[in-house]
């Protein structure tokens, strides 16, 4: 009885984890159309309205260092799930958003599905998206 118990607990498990797993898809986001081959890419992946554009406060966050005109880096996140995406180059490596006097920026930025804004960051209804299968996105 014991063993018969010990099985299909075992089963339970291994059907728990294998649903669970599933519950994961790949995003894709490429970068593109990079001018200045310097610096790093901050790559921030965003869940939660409360959260954006908090640094510190992402879902995800991904540097890549910069050695070519486009870019790619993988997510694994959750099925289902509006998400956003930030990207900004830091191309003096300072770690900073740099801005100018004015405190426009004054190192390249994008957004997922492709909004441009210019004076303020834009909100979270604006850029988020649904992700439900293995998704790739464009950032230029």
């Amino acid at each position: 009885m014991k063993r018969c118990i010990l099985f299909l607990l075992l089963i339970a498990v291994s059907v728990f984890v294998s649903a669970w797993q599933q519950q994961k898809v790949k995003l894709c986001v490429n970068i593109t159309n990079i001018s200045n081959i310097a610096g790093k890419l901050r790559v921030a992946v965003y869940n939660d309205e409360k959260d954006f554009p908090l640094v510190g406060k992402e879902y995800i966050l991904k540097l890549i260092n910069i050695n070519n005109k486009s870019e790619q880096c993988v997510f694994d996140v959750d099925k289902g799930r509006e998400f956003l995406v930030a990207v900004y180059q830091d191309e003096n490596n300072n770690d900073k958003y740099d801005k100018s006097i004015l405190r426009l920026p004054s190192e390249p930025y994008g957004f997922s599905n492709n909004i441009k804004p210019r004076f303020s960051s834009p909100s979270f209804s604006d850029v988020k998206f649904r992700v439900n299968t293995d998704t790739t996105i464009i950032v230029p």
